[in-house]
């Protein structure tokens, strides 16, 4: 598991991009849990078609996933 709070969810999403394009990583089980991410995009599965589990926490009040992230999941 692999846990990441504000910046550090921009980091692992851009680490998991490359990851994910690459086929010599296999990130099968891979589980992300964020705490208020500054990042939009992260990968759905890897190169061998293994999907990646994630858990978004986001504070309704945290400005950064609101503005650089995921913002307020389900928000209209």
């Amino acid at each position: 598991t692999v846990v990441a709070h504000s910046q550090g969810g921009a980091i692992t999403a851009a680490a998991l991009r490359v990851m994910a394009g690459d086929p010599q990583y296999n990130l099968a089980g891979l589980r992300v849990m964020t705490l208020g991410s500054a990042s939009f995009d992260f990968p759905l599965s890897d190169a061998h078609g293994n999907s990646i589990t994630y858990e978004h926490r986001i504070h309704t009040n945290d400005i950064v996933p609101r503005v650089f992230g995921l913002g307020i999941l389900n928000e209209t």
